[in-house]
């Protein structure tokens, strides 16, 4: 939980608030298997704040003993050709920027490990995953090279761990004290100046630009844009080597950096203000943006048409829990495997596939994700349905 006064980045006490929401469910990587069960799911509050010192946004109300990662946890996206087509460009084009072949490869929340797989093949790599969520401890053999799985969160008792490359990604936004974790990374790499670091958050720029109310979820405690990113690795000890949004409509924020002889902060500090206008003007159209959807999904029970909602992911569940979505949307669809048969935390809706479209034939489909608009807009046709496709 942050200290009440500082801000977690910088340490400064210039902090405002933004917004509250109220009543969301805490984890959005465990999906329920009864309705029971998700109902009851707990939830959290989210007090959105913003430093003015260095642009972090941040989850006031955050608590941490409310979020336990473990197997089973599952927020993969590699079912989906569009987000694959990802990971492997991003892969190549590191692998090809910095000269990794017949490297240690060391990821920081590897989930299951499809990045890092994508990182070891294209070199060829060794590598080493290290995440709580790891289904199964196990060396795995990738062209030749061993990937050691390690169920645990990253600690100083990995430090001396051999890497010439460690990437992390969405991590960072999930941790109270970001500080203290780029610290241990930045021990842990010593004086090699070679070894490089690839971060990946959730673009805290894109929903504020584009006011994405479910864009919040009560376990990303943190919104890091470019600005707040930048000024945290450079005040930990990093020279930034690039930064950059990207995938699906620059959802996604990504930071190249290596160690550093010294720390600048001050030109991040000046160019603060950008974020600061982008998130006041965020908070005040946020319960506008709520309202009229909520106004959509009362016009919708009104006039009996059937409507699901597709992707029961992060914003899938923001959009349903902050909307307060549930007899208008009685359905999620999905094409995990692994989250259809299941209930969505808080709102209760069942998870199905695709193909189950074909029995209900709904009117509306409700794209919770924008980014996978093209990819669903193409499913549907290929299941023959005839039905209005809505982004929120």
């Amino acid at each position: 939980m942050w200290d009440e006064s500082r801000c977690p980045v910088c340490g400064s006490e210039d902090l405002t608030d933004l917004l509250q929401v109220s009543e969301v469910p805490v984890m959005v990587g465990v999906l329920c298997h009864t309705r029971q069960e998700a109902q009851d799911m707990p939830t959290g509050d989210i007090q959105l704040s913003l430093c003015k010192n260095c642009s972090y946004v941040g989850n006031r109300a955050y608590d941490p003993e409310k979020v336990c990662y473990a197997p089973g946890y599952d927020v993969s996206q590699h079912h989906s050709p569009l987000f694959r087509q990802f990971i492997t460009d991003c892969a190549l084009s590191l692998v090809e920027r910095y000269e990794l072949t017949d490297k240690t490869v060391l990821e920081i929340g590897c989930g299951q490990g499809y990045f890092l797989r994508a990182l070891c093949g294209a070199g060829p790599n060794s590598g080493i995953g290290i995440d709580p969520v790891v289904s199964r401890q196990a060396i795995e053999e990738c062209d030749g090279r061993a990937i050691t799985f390690i169920r645990d969160v990253y600690s100083e008792r990995y430090a001396n761990l051999p890497a010439d490359f460690i990437c992390c990604r969405h991590v960072l936004q999930v941790l109270p004290r970001p500080r203290e974790f780029m610290g241990l990374v930045r021990r842990a790499i010593r004086d090699h100046r070679d070894t490089v670091v690839y971060f990946e958050v959730q673009n805290g720029s894109d929903i504020f630009q584009k006011k994405i109310p479910w864009g919040l979820q009560y376990e990303c405690c943190s919104l890091y844009t470019s600005e707040s990113l930048v000024y945290l690795f450079r005040s930990c000890g990093f020279e930034v080597l690039r930064v950059q949004p990207c995938f699906a409509d620059d959802q996604y924020l990504s930071i190249e950096a290596a160690l550093a002889f010294g720390n600048s902060t001050e030109e991040v500090v000046r160019n603060g203000g950008r974020t600061a206008a982008e998130a006041l003007a965020y908070a005040q159209d946020f319960p506008l943006k709520v309202a009229r959807w909520r106004e959509q999904l009362e016009e919708i029970d009104r006039t009996g048409r059937r409507a699901v909602a597709w992707g029961s992911g992060g914003r899938g569940i923001g959009f349903l829990s902050i909307v307060k979505a549930k007899s208008s949307l009685p359905f999620v669809v999905d094409i995990n495997p692994e989250r259809q048969g299941c209930y969505v935390p808080g709102t209760a809706q069942l998870v199905v596939a695709p193909h189950f479209l074909l029995g209900y034939k709904p009117d509306i489909v409700i794209v919770t994700n924008p980014g996978y608009m093209t990819e669903v807009a193409q499913q549907v046709k290929d299941l023959g349905l005839n039905c209005e496709l809505k982004a929120v």
